[in-house]
Formats: structure tokens, C-alpha cells, sequence
């Protein structure tokens, strides 16, 4: 299901028909979830949740008081999915940190840990626990569907949309000061949401603005599975200084391996951040130039922005 609004479409109707369809691919995704495979349909269902929020922002205003109780619902339904998506997320960053680090942490302390998550996230998928919090959540994103066809739109146009998109750049640049100043774990978890809004914001309006923002999305999407990243190494560094499988000295080496592990991520987020030293009305402005742009091969360099190239 493409994840676009259709240029030329009435804004409401276009805003309407992604969020019902982001929750719909959720709901669909649940309804499969049988035991420890179902982990990996908790995590799509979740990425659903996130775009529907994304696109839910842009009908804020016509909402009006609907809006906040319809966000707060659904930033619930993807808590609860988060609790069960991490658990299978944590093995690949394992594997990314042997890579990383494989003189402080063996191969042999790789596999344990490796072992001890699948073993986790199985348990996980057999627990009655499971399949209560895949009923609620479906239900809850079914009673979201049920709302979302009784919302009464008023024509706002592209200037609501390019409002949201410019407060959510303004709103993480923000963040990003704030973490250069004093880094902490709540702080660059925080960015990774604004930056993962941002990013589904430019994806909906990439129809539109005619293809011309490719490059943006591309960056923003590096920034945040760097973010991503680096939320699950916290994740496991908790997870082992609870309940580790590991000799206390394996253990020890192994939260030092992610500390320094951690300490690359946020270097490497700091550096791609740069791509918010661009001005929030600047951005908003290059995308109010583009929304009507015929395509991106109409004029080779149009729309490529400021931002600058990252690795």
C-alpha cells in the first residue's frame, strides 16, 4: 500500500484514505500474529501505527478537538506493540555488534546473548500476555477506523500540511540543540520520534511535490535508523544488567562493549543531524515551490535542497 498522498486529490479525502489504510495494514498484520513469529507482525503493525500518526497531523487543525484524544489512542496502541516488537529487534543489533567490537566481546558471547534474546522473545510470543495485548490493540485500531470515517474535514489545503511539516523540522532541530548541549537516552529517543514524523510527513507529500524531495527523505532515513539503533542497544544494555546469561565478567564486558558501541551511534546521529542546520521556514518554503512539480525528471537539480550529503 503506497504511503503517498495522490497529487491533485482533495487533501481531506487523500489524508483520510492513508490513515485508513496505515490502520487497516495494522489490523491485518495483527490478525496473523500466531506465537513467536508474530513478533515480526507486532513490528509491522507498528511502523502502520506510526505512518497513520504521521498522516493523522495533517488534518490537526480541521480535527480540532478530536485530534488530541485520536493521538493520544493511538501513541497508546504503539506502546503496546513496542513492548513486544523490541524483544526480536535487540538480535540484529547484536550481530551489527560483534562486527563493532569483536575483540572486547567473542564470538562465543555473541551467540549466548543471541541464544538468550530468541529464547526471550519466544517465551514472549507464548505467553498469554501475547495474545491480550494483540486482541486490545485490534480492537482499539478497529474503534480508530470506526472514528476516522465519521471525521468531518474542512478544506484547509497545502498550507496546513506545509505548517506541520515545518513545526515538526523546527521541533527536532530543537531537540537536536538540545542533545548537543546535554546528550541523554529520553533526549535522543525523543529526536528519533520528531525525526521518524518528519520523514513519513515528506513521504506523504513526495506525489505532490513531484518526486523532489528524495533526497531529504533519504537522509532523514539514515538519521533515523542510526536513532533506531541506537534505541535498541539501550534496550539491551537494560535487558542485560537485569537478567543477563553471561559470567559476571562476560556481562561486564559485554555493557561496555555497548556503552562504546552507544557512543559511536551518537556521534554518527550528531553528524547527519546536520542536515537540521536547515532554517524550519526554509524547508517549508522549498516544499510550498515544489508541491505542484511535475516530476523529478522535469528539471534535473530542481529541488534538492541545502541539506548536505552525509555518510
Amino acid at each position: 500500500m503506497p504511503f503517498r498522498l495522490k497529487p491533485g486529490r482533495p487533501l481531506g479525502r487523500e489524508v483520510r484514505r492513508v490513515f485508513e489504510r496505515q490502520l487497516d495494514g495494522a489490523i491485518a498484520n495483527l490478525q496473523a500474529a500466531e506465537g513467536p513469529s508474530g513478533l515480526d507482525a507486532f513490528h509491522e503493525a507498528r511502523k502502520h501505527v506510526k505512518k497513520a500518526r504521521a498522516a493523522l497531523r495533517f488534518v490537526r487543525g480541521t480535527l480540532g478537538d478530536e485530534f488530541g484524544p485520536a493521538k493520544r489512542r493511538l501513541g497508546l496502541v504503539n506502546r503496546a506493540l513496542g513492548t513486544v516488537a523490541d524483544a526480536r529487534a535487540v538480535v540484529g543489533t547484536l550481530d551489527r555488534l560483534q562486527g563493532f567490537d569483536d575483540r572486547r566481546l567473542p564470538a562465543s558471547a555473541i551467540a549466548a546473548l543471541r541464544t538468550w534474546s530468541l529464547a526471550r522473545a519466544a517465551h514472549l510470543g507464548q505467553r498469554a500476555e501475547f495474545d491480550r495485548v494483540r486482541d486490545r490493540t485490534i480492537r482499539s485500531l478497529q474503534a480508530e477506523r470506526r472514528q476516522a470515517d465519521r471525521w468531518k474535514l474542512k478544506a484547509r489545503g497545502r498550507s496546513a500540511v506545509i505548517r506541520e511539516i515545518e513545526a515538526t523540522h523546527r521541533s527536532a532541530r530543537a531537540v537536536m540543540n538540545d542533545l548537543l548541549a546535554r546528550p541523554t537516552a529520553r533526549g535522543f529517543h525523543a529526536w528519533r520520534r520528531r525525526v521518524k514524523t518528519e520523514l513519513h510527513m515528506l513521504r506523504l507529500v513526495a506525489g505532490p511535490c513531484g518526486d523532489r524531495l528524495a533526497d531529504d527523505a533519504r537522509r532523514l532515513a539514515a538519521l533515523d535508523g542510526c536513532l533506531g539503533e541506537l534505541h535498541n542497544v539501550c534496550v539491551l544494555q537494560d535487558l542485560i544488567a537485569a537478567e543477563s546469561p553471561l559470567s559476571r565478567r562476560e556481562t561486564a564486558d559485554s555493557l561496555r562493549a555497548l556503552r562504546s558501541y552507544r557512543r559511536d551511534l551518537r556521534r554518527k546521529a550528531l553528524t547527519m543531524g546536520r542536515i537540521y542546520h536547515e532554517q524550519p521556514r526554509v524547508l517549508a518554503s522549498r516544499v510550498r515551490q515544489l508541491w505542484g512539480s511535475p516530476g523529478a525528471g522535469a528539471e534535473p537539480g530542481v529541488g534538492t535542497g541545502s541539506w548536505p550529503l552525509v555518510a
